[in-house]
């Protein structure tokens, strides 16, 4: 995790660190949220198999083993 903060005696404080940290982490979060919706939406429209939305569909598809990486 590369940060522009840090490092023994390099001036900042504990509290910025921890805080260049959650921001890193949390954009990494939101990165993935936002890859799964977009992946998501492209494999609904398509009708592939690859994503389900609603109970049923979501059932119907776990009873034939469908699953994604």
């Amino acid at each position: 995790m590369p940060l522009k903060v840090g490092a023994r005696h390099s001036g900042y404080d504990l509290d910025e660190v921890q805080r260049a940290i959650e921001s890193w982490f949390v954009r990494r979060r939101l990165r993935a949220i936002d890859d799964a919706a977009q992946r998501f939406g492209a494999e609904i429209g398509r009708r592939s198999g690859r994503a389900a939305e609603g109970l049923g569909a979501v059932c119907s598809a776990l009873r034939q083993g469908r699953s994604t990486p």
